[in-house]
């Protein structure tokens, strides 16, 4: 059961219902009643999307949270290690060797920077494998 409203438009706004509704073939209550429809279908689609989406949001959070600090810890141990064997490397060099350790170690950033800047395929000859 339909039940009566009463509200008021601009006149501009009651000029283009009345065009559209010349256009469709309804009258101005009709095409009313549909636009009032269709909006509150699209409002709860919106809804409904957006429920979703958040529960998507919070299930890929709580899955992936462990595993990207597992991945912090496992690279911060890897972090660890390379400078305890770089610390080691260094200190072996510059005992055992009248090797200039403090040169070849700039020496040896300056093309890792270097290296990091190009894109793998030219890294490795031409073709990733």
């Amino acid at each position: 059961m339909n039940k009566r409203v009463h509200i008021y438009l601009t006149e501009e706004v009651l000029k283009e219902v009345d065009n559209l509704s010349e256009e469709y073939g309804i009258n101005r209550s009709n095409l009313i009643e549909k636009a009032c429809i269709q909006y509150v279908e699209n409002e709860t689609k919106e809804s409904v999307k957006d429920s979703i989406v958040a529960d998507l949001t919070r299930a890929l959070d709580n899955a992936l949270d462990p595993k990207i600090e597992r991945l912090a810890k496992l690279i911060s141990k890897g972090a660890v290690f390379s400078g305890m064997s770089q610390n080691l490397l260094i200190e072996y060099l510059d005992e055992a060797t009248s090797f200039d350790v403090l040169a070849s170690y700039r020496n040896a950033r300056l093309k890792t920077v270097e290296d990091l800047k190009r894109p793998l395929e030219a890294l490795m000859g031409g073709s990733a494998k």
